[in-house]
């Protein structure tokens, strides 16, 4: 990358799923969960970056569990660098239209995460890029909210000077294309996602950073990238349509913003525990118990 001495560099991690005990039924999951972000937090300090961005599902399941906020929070300001966060759907509660495990947004959730991390939506600007980050988890409740939320991202978008846009939040845009007609709980509503296109297509964004499916990929849609980043927790047994297979292992995606290109590179130090989400099957707790396949 040329001048990577002058690069803005952040680390992007995702589904980190933390609890403040292990939970009497996932007592196993949830504490890989803590060893394999103990690793990832290691590597974090080792790398120094100018920002940390938590891309959701920084808590283990449930959205209420103050407790295990309250960790979460006490686990970034270790790290020693600055950070940032979006929600995810086990942090606030899930958007349509089909929630995952029955959580619901709510705005008692939504103010319960923002007391504890960060106000979404938020925008940071550095040399040619600006940075926002986004509730994914508003689009199609059709709350002022989320009006207010596209209002920060169309206006911070389009006043870019010549530079460029990164976006980062939880849920991918789209599994397969922007033009998908498809609606589930794995990527945003699809009026969400062709309000999402016309902002690509027509101003500044050239990456979408997002989590959510527990696996590495990157698409391309004109001149964005959407990288989806991996958990650091557990991976997919199987990967997201169209890619089959293994989803990969647990990790995280460094970014280097630099004036005329973007680098990324996976992040997957030494001594990560590999597990996929077929252990809540073993041991299914109340909430997950109609639950797991497919879903994350």
């Amino acid at each position: 990358m040329q001048g990577r001495e002058s690069s803005f560099r952040v680390v992007h991690v995702s589904d980190t799923h933390l609890a403040a005990t292990t939970y009497r039924r996932h007592g196993a999951p949830a504490a890989i969960c803590r060893s394999n972000w103990s690793i990832v937090a290691d590597e974090i300090r080792a790398l120094s970056p100018n920002l940390l961005v938590h891309g959701g599902d920084i808590l283990f399941e449930d959205p209420d569990d103050q407790a295990s906020r309250l960790y979460a929070r006490s686990e970034l300001d270790r790290l020693g660098v600055r950070w940032r966060t979006v929600p995810g759907n086990h942090d606030v509660g899930d958007g349509p239209p089909d929630p995952v495990f029955g959580q619901t947004v709510s705005p008692e959730r939504c103010d319960a995460h923002e007391r504890t991390f960060d106000a979404t939506p938020w925008v940071e600007r550095h040399r040619d890029w600006t940075l926002i980050g986004i509730n994914s988890q508003l689009f199609g409740t059709g709350w002022a909210a989320e009006d207010d939320q596209w209002a920060v991202l169309e206006d911070a978008a389009s006043a870019h000077d010549g530079g460029s846009t990164a976006l980062f939040m939880h849920k991918p845009p789209f599994l397969r294309r922007f033009d998908e007609p498809d609606a589930s709980s794995a990527a945003v509503p699809p009026e969400a996602r062709k309000r999402l296109r016309r902002l690509v297509e027509t101003g500044p964004i050239r990456l979408i950073a997002c989590g959510h499916r527990h696996e590495h990929r990157v698409c391309m849609w004109e001149q964005c990238a959407v990288v989806t980043a991996p958990s650091t927790a557990f991976s997919l047994h199987e990967g997201t349509p169209p890619f089959a297979g293994d989803a990969g292992f647990p990790g995280a995606i460094e970014y280097e913003f630099g004036a005329r290109r973007l680098h990324w590179r996976l992040v997957a130090p030494d001594g990560l525990t590999r597990q996929d989400e077929r252990f809540f099957a073993a041991a299914p707790s109340p909430r997950l118990a109609d639950a797991i396949a497919g879903r994350t």
